[in-house]
Parts: structure tokens; C-alpha cells; sequence
């Protein structure tokens, strides 16, 4: 797994992360560098570090589902009916 990787991890945790990295993207000026490349390899790699902590939060996000829906058909097959 990648940088991030961490099962015990929590959805909000990726979700700050992306918010975090995103904001560092935003924060970039022209002025603190001094070729092109630099800058394009520094948001490069806030943007992967974006992707990777967006695909944490998805597998974690569909892990917490995969729980709920066990959860929901256990208390289902103790008989208990869910109304909405």
C-alpha cells in the first residue's frame, strides 16, 4: 500500500489530507520558484498524494458500508424490520 495506507485509518483523516494538500496547491506562488520544472514536480506530487489519499477514503468509505450492510442484515435476521 501506499503512503497513506493505514487500515486503522479513519475516512475523515484521508479527507483532511486531501483538503490539506489541496490547500498547499493553492498556496503555491510563482515567486518561490525558480525553474518551471521544480514547480510542476512539487504539484505533481501533491496531486498524487491527493489521488492515493482519495483512493484510501474510497476503500475505506466501501469497507464502512460493507460493515453497516452485515450489521443491517444481522439485526434483520433477529427479526427486527426497519422503517423509514
Amino acid at each position: 500500500m501506499g503512503r497513506f495506507a493505514n487500515p486503522n485509518e479513519n475516512i475523515c483523516n484521508y479527507h483532511n489530507l486531501i483538503k490539506s494538500k489541496a490547500e498547499e496547491i493553492i498556496r503555491i506562488k510563482e515567486r518561490d520558484y525558480d525553474d518551471i520544472k521544480s514547480l510542476l514536480s512539487d504539484v505533481q506530487s501533491l496531486a498524487d498524494d491527493i489521488y492515493s489519499a482519495a483512493d484510501y477514503a474510497l476503500d475505506a468509505g466501501q469497507r464502512m458500508e460493507d460493515r453497516l450492510k452485515d450489521y443491517r442484515n444481522s439485526i434483520e435476521g433477529l427479526g427486527f424490520l426497519r422503517e423509514k
